[in-house]
Protein backbone atom coordinates (compact mmCIF):
# COMPACT_ATOMS: atom_id res chain seq x y z
CA UNK A 1 0.00 0.00 0.00
CA UNK A 2 1.71 3.02 -1.09
CA UNK A 3 -0.51 6.24 0.42
CA UNK A 4 0.40 9.95 -1.00
CA UNK A 5 -0.58 12.48 1.91
CA UNK A 6 1.23 15.44 1.90
CA UNK A 7 -0.60 19.57 2.62
CA UNK A 8 1.91 21.78 1.44
CA UNK A 9 -0.17 24.42 1.31
CA UNK A 10 -0.11 28.67 2.49
CA UNK A 11 2.88 29.50 0.62
CA UNK A 12 3.91 32.80 -0.76
CA UNK A 13 6.11 32.33 -4.53
CA UNK A 14 8.88 29.88 -3.67
CA UNK A 15 10.50 27.45 -6.13
CA UNK A 16 12.56 24.28 -5.20
CA UNK A 17 16.06 24.31 -6.01
CA UNK A 18 14.80 22.00 -8.93
CA UNK A 19 12.77 25.35 -9.72
CA UNK A 20 9.51 23.61 -9.71
CA UNK A 21 6.93 25.66 -7.63
CA UNK A 22 6.32 24.30 -4.29
CA UNK A 23 2.56 23.41 -4.20
CA UNK A 24 3.23 21.30 -7.10
CA UNK A 25 6.74 19.89 -6.64
CA UNK A 26 6.15 18.48 -2.96
CA UNK A 27 1.88 17.80 -3.73
CA UNK A 28 2.58 16.23 -6.85
CA UNK A 29 6.15 15.63 -8.56
CA UNK A 30 7.58 14.20 -5.17
CA UNK A 31 4.00 11.82 -5.33
CA UNK A 32 5.10 11.01 -8.75
CA UNK A 33 8.25 10.14 -8.58
CA UNK A 34 7.75 7.86 -5.13
CA UNK A 35 5.16 5.90 -7.35
CA UNK A 36 7.55 5.64 -9.82
CA UNK A 37 10.08 4.32 -7.75
CA UNK A 38 8.14 2.17 -5.78
CA UNK A 39 5.62 0.39 -8.98
CA UNK A 40 7.35 -2.63 -9.38
CA UNK A 41 7.37 -3.42 -6.03
CA UNK A 42 3.90 -2.72 -5.34
CA UNK A 43 3.12 -4.84 -8.46
CA UNK A 44 5.01 -7.79 -6.87
CA UNK A 45 3.09 -7.69 -3.13
CA UNK A 46 -0.29 -7.66 -4.88
CA UNK A 47 -2.31 -10.89 -4.02
CA UNK A 48 -5.41 -12.24 -5.03
CA UNK A 49 -6.79 -11.40 -1.76
CA UNK A 50 -5.49 -7.94 -1.37
CA UNK A 51 -4.28 -6.15 -4.38
CA UNK A 52 -1.85 -3.14 -3.89
CA UNK A 53 -3.27 0.05 -3.68
CA UNK A 54 -2.57 3.71 -4.07
CA UNK A 55 -4.25 6.11 -1.44
CA UNK A 56 -3.70 9.39 -2.94
CA UNK A 57 -5.22 12.21 -1.08
CA UNK A 58 -6.44 15.53 -2.39
CA UNK A 59 -8.93 18.16 -1.36
CA UNK A 60 -11.72 20.13 -1.99
CA UNK A 61 -9.44 23.00 -3.04
CA UNK A 62 -9.13 20.93 -6.47
CA UNK A 63 -11.98 23.64 -6.90
CA UNK A 64 -9.76 26.31 -7.45
CA UNK A 65 -7.55 25.46 -10.28
CA UNK A 66 -7.40 23.18 -13.19
CA UNK A 67 -3.88 21.60 -13.98
CA UNK A 68 -2.89 24.46 -16.26
CA UNK A 69 -0.20 22.19 -18.01
CA UNK A 70 1.55 25.88 -19.94
CA UNK A 71 1.72 27.42 -16.29
CA UNK A 72 2.46 24.39 -13.74
CA UNK A 73 4.64 27.88 -11.47
CA UNK A 74 1.64 29.62 -11.68
CA UNK A 75 3.26 32.88 -13.46
CA UNK A 76 1.47 33.52 -16.49
CA UNK A 77 -2.03 34.08 -14.61
CA UNK A 78 -0.67 35.51 -11.67
CA UNK A 79 0.90 34.09 -8.68
CA UNK A 80 -2.01 33.11 -5.88
CA UNK A 81 -1.28 30.85 -2.90
CA UNK A 82 -5.04 29.04 -3.45
CA UNK A 83 -4.88 28.98 -7.02
CA UNK A 84 -1.09 26.90 -6.80
CA UNK A 85 -2.50 24.39 -3.84
CA UNK A 86 -5.51 23.91 -5.75
CA UNK A 87 -3.47 23.15 -8.77
CA UNK A 88 -1.53 20.55 -6.95
CA UNK A 89 -4.58 19.07 -5.55
CA UNK A 90 -6.28 18.77 -9.05
CA UNK A 91 -2.41 17.14 -9.99
CA UNK A 92 -3.29 14.66 -6.97
CA UNK A 93 -6.41 13.22 -8.58
CA UNK A 94 -5.12 13.09 -12.28
CA UNK A 95 -2.18 11.12 -10.70
CA UNK A 96 -4.94 8.74 -9.07
CA UNK A 97 -7.06 8.28 -12.35
CA UNK A 98 -3.66 7.91 -14.76
CA UNK A 99 -2.37 4.37 -12.08
CA UNK A 100 -5.94 3.59 -12.44
CA UNK A 101 -6.06 3.43 -16.41
CA UNK A 102 -2.81 2.45 -16.48
CA UNK A 103 -2.21 -0.40 -14.15
CA UNK A 104 -5.57 -1.93 -12.84
CA UNK A 105 -5.96 -3.76 -15.83
CA UNK A 106 -2.62 -6.09 -15.07
CA UNK A 107 -4.85 -7.23 -12.32
CA UNK A 108 -1.95 -6.71 -9.96
CA UNK A 109 -2.91 -3.31 -8.50
CA UNK A 110 -6.14 -1.79 -7.01
CA UNK A 111 -7.12 1.11 -8.97
CA UNK A 112 -5.81 4.71 -7.56
CA UNK A 113 -8.00 6.08 -4.77
CA UNK A 114 -9.13 9.51 -4.32
CA UNK A 115 -9.93 10.90 -1.04
CA UNK A 116 -10.67 14.15 -0.31
CA UNK A 117 -11.65 15.99 3.13
CA UNK A 118 -13.16 19.27 3.95
CA UNK A 119 -10.15 20.45 5.56
CA UNK A 120 -11.52 23.66 7.19
CA UNK A 121 -14.95 21.88 8.08
CA UNK A 122 -16.63 24.41 5.08
CA UNK A 123 -19.81 21.53 4.99
CA UNK A 124 -19.86 20.28 8.97
CA UNK A 125 -18.19 21.38 11.73
CA UNK A 126 -14.45 20.90 11.90
CA UNK A 127 -13.33 17.01 12.69
CA UNK A 128 -11.22 15.62 15.01
CA UNK A 129 -8.75 13.37 13.98
CA UNK A 130 -10.57 10.03 14.27
CA UNK A 131 -12.83 11.80 11.64
CA UNK A 132 -10.04 13.40 9.67
CA UNK A 133 -8.56 10.25 9.26
CA UNK A 134 -11.87 8.09 8.57
CA UNK A 135 -12.06 8.30 4.77
CA UNK A 136 -8.34 7.92 4.56
CA UNK A 137 -8.05 4.39 6.44
CA UNK A 138 -11.75 3.08 4.62
CA UNK A 139 -9.55 3.99 0.87
CA UNK A 140 -6.98 2.09 2.24
CA UNK A 141 -7.87 -0.44 3.71
CA UNK A 142 -11.73 -1.35 3.22
CA UNK A 143 -12.52 -4.29 0.74
CA UNK A 144 -15.01 -2.59 -0.44
CA UNK A 145 -12.66 -0.77 -2.57
CA UNK A 146 -11.05 -4.28 -4.52
CA UNK A 147 -11.32 -3.50 -8.18
CA UNK A 148 -12.66 -0.22 -7.56
CA UNK A 149 -10.79 3.21 -8.32
CA UNK A 150 -11.40 6.37 -9.84
CA UNK A 151 -13.34 7.68 -7.15
CA UNK A 152 -13.31 10.78 -5.13
CA UNK A 153 -14.45 9.35 -1.46
CA UNK A 154 -15.01 12.01 1.50
CA UNK A 155 -16.84 11.42 4.44
CA UNK A 156 -17.00 8.18 3.93
CA UNK A 157 -19.28 8.02 1.23
CA UNK A 158 -19.01 9.15 -2.75
CA UNK A 159 -20.08 12.98 -3.09
CA UNK A 160 -20.99 13.78 -6.68
CA UNK A 161 -20.02 16.40 -9.00
CA UNK A 162 -20.14 20.13 -7.72
CA UNK A 163 -23.26 21.37 -9.90
CA UNK A 164 -23.19 24.89 -8.08
CA UNK A 165 -20.58 27.12 -7.37
CA UNK A 166 -21.33 27.36 -3.51
CA UNK A 167 -21.58 24.03 -2.96
CA UNK A 168 -18.29 22.59 -1.01
CA UNK A 169 -18.56 19.46 -1.36
CA UNK A 170 -17.91 16.49 -4.12
CA UNK A 171 -15.41 17.01 -7.21
CA UNK A 172 -15.43 19.48 -10.30
CA UNK A 173 -15.63 18.07 -13.97
CA UNK A 174 -12.13 18.99 -15.05
CA UNK A 175 -11.04 16.71 -12.12
CA UNK A 176 -11.66 13.76 -14.40
CA UNK A 177 -9.97 15.20 -17.41
CA UNK A 178 -8.88 11.91 -19.21
CA UNK A 179 -6.96 13.96 -22.12
CA UNK A 180 -5.40 16.44 -19.15
CA UNK A 181 -4.14 13.89 -16.82
CA UNK A 182 -2.21 11.95 -19.10
CA UNK A 183 -1.20 15.34 -20.64
CA UNK A 184 0.36 16.03 -16.58
CA UNK A 185 1.75 12.33 -16.75
CA UNK A 186 3.89 12.39 -19.64
CA UNK A 187 5.02 16.12 -19.01
CA UNK A 188 5.54 14.84 -15.12
CA UNK A 189 8.16 11.86 -16.30
CA UNK A 190 9.67 14.52 -18.47
CA UNK A 191 10.00 17.05 -14.82
CA UNK A 192 11.42 13.65 -13.07
CA UNK A 193 13.66 13.03 -15.61
CA UNK A 194 12.35 9.27 -16.59
CA UNK A 195 11.42 7.85 -19.71
CA UNK A 196 8.32 8.08 -21.34
CA UNK A 197 6.44 4.81 -21.13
Amino acid sequence: MLMFISRCHGLSRWASKDAFETHFGTNHLAHFLLFQLLKTALLKASTPEFNSRVVSVSSINHIMSPVVLDDLDVKKSGYHLHKAYGQSKTANIYLANEIERRYSSQGHLDPAIVKSWDEYGLTKHFKNAAQGAATTVWAAVGKVWGGKGGKYPADCDIPGLIEKADKMHGYVPYAYNEEAAQKLWSLSLQLVSLPQQ
